[in-house]
């Protein structure tokens, strides 16, 4: 792994930071909030409960899939903070931006938990899911790709986490056209966002024992 130069706690960035993480966690306290107890009423059977539980099974795998990506949009975040080293009005702009994204998200999950079979919900999904990666890309070219020298390990890995936001939001946005087919199979094109993200981040740390051991 990179290991990143830690600034100072009294910097500027580190507040820009702090206020992002309380974005984040706002976001990932709102996700939860969508799911309801299951309301048996005066009829509590097995069978009513399991139906309800069963019922229940879209709003929690939306959930879980919500929670997973701003999961892994902060770790970029909080490692894009941990390279920049001043920042000015447009990247503020810029962080802003992102966190709009990041804080609507709770909103189509929900769309898509109680409304999952219907295209519309799952276009909505998808492309919220899209932007958000996108505003991400663009703040990590911002920050720490578009003014860095092209050389030495923390450029290499902010090139590395910008292409890993815009293959993320590649994936949602190709998605929309199979939805337009099959909402169930295009749903189903979203694990691929995960795994491509999970490989490149393999592809990132093998990159880096390799230069330790050269």
């Amino acid at each position: 792994m990179y290991v990143f130069r830690v600034h100072n706690a009294e910097t500027g960035p580190s507040r820009v930071a702090g206020l992002s993480d309380a974005v984040f966690a706002v976001a990932i306290t709102l996700l939860v909030l969508d799911l309801r107890l299951p309301d048996l009423g005066s009829q509590q059977t097995e069978a009513r409960l399991q139906a309800a539980l069963l019922a229940a099974v879209p709003s929690i795998v939306s959930f879980v899939l919500s929670f997973v990506v701003i999961a892994l949009y902060w770790v970029s975040h909080h490692r894009l903070f941990q390279v920049i080293r001043r920042y000015d009005r447009r990247l503020l702009l810029l962080n802003f931006a992102f966190l709009l994204t990041v804080c609507f998200i709770p909103f189509p999950t929900g769309v898509i938990g109680h409304y999952g079979q219907l295209r519309t919900a799952a276009i909505v999904y998808a492309g919220s899911l899209a932007l958000t990666g996108l505003s991400l890309a663009v703040l990590w070219w911002y920050a720490a790709v578009q003014p860095a020298p092209r050389r030495g390990p923390e450029w290499r890995a902010a090139r590395h986490f910008m292409s890993r936001a815009l293959v993320t939001s590649a994936v949602f946005i190709a998605s929309i056209p199979v939805i337009l087919i099959s909402p169930a199979l295009g749903e189903a094109c979203w694990s691929v966002a995960l795994i491509a993200y999970f490989v490149l981040a393999r592809g990132l740390d093998r990159q880096a024992d390799l230069r330790e051991r050269s």
